[in-house]
């Protein structure tokens, strides 16, 4: 109920200011159940609600691989879930982000692979990080065109939104 609440407080408001709000994102539980209420709603006008979910998302990971914070679910999956949504949001001004919760560390990196970064489109996302001044443009850019040089990545990219949707919805 409190996610409800918050996304309804979100949406009158656009502002993550309010106490439901910042209740909801301060808690992995909560989080989740938010990105939940999240894929049944058009994602543009929740883009900064989205974004300050996963830096939590990228701060509790954090927190888990230094051991001050413990995990009594499976809560830790959360910043797959919301950079699926970032995803969502098809924007590439997010890929920086993406990128640098990628090398957190090694459990988030191993498995935040090359689909999470081309929401706006492969060739859309990847003339945007070659043109932007990021340090490792070069490198952002290499990673996804390796990835999607292979001939069925396409299709793969299709089955994996399809399986975080569902994971999302599931949990």
């Amino acid at each position: 109920m409190r996610a409800e609440q918050a996304l309804q407080k979100f949406k009158e408001s656009a502002a993550v200011t309010s106490s439901e709000v910042q209740a909801v994102l301060a808690n992995p539980a909560e989080r989740q159940a938010l990105y939940k209420l999240l894929l049944g709603e058009q994602l543009r006008p929740m883009a900064t609600l989205i974004r300050v979910a996963f830096q939590k998302e990228a701060e509790y990971r954090d927190a888990l691989w230094e051991g001050t914070a413990e995990d009594d679910g499976d809560y830790y999956e959360g910043i797959y879930r919301c950079a699926f949504l970032l995803y969502c949001l098809g924007t590439p001004e997010d890929i920086p982000a993406l990128w640098q919760a990628k090398y957190l560390n090694m459990d988030v990196g191993t498995s935040m692979g090359a689909e999470f970064f081309i929401g706006a489109g492969l060739d859309e996302s990847i003339k945007f990080i070659e043109n932007t001044d990021h340090p490792e443009s070069s490198e952002i850019a290499a990673y996804i065109q390796g990835w999607f040089s292979q001939p069925d990545a396409m299709q793969w990219q299709k089955t994996w939104e399809e399986d975080m949707r569902s994971i999302i919805s599931d949990a």
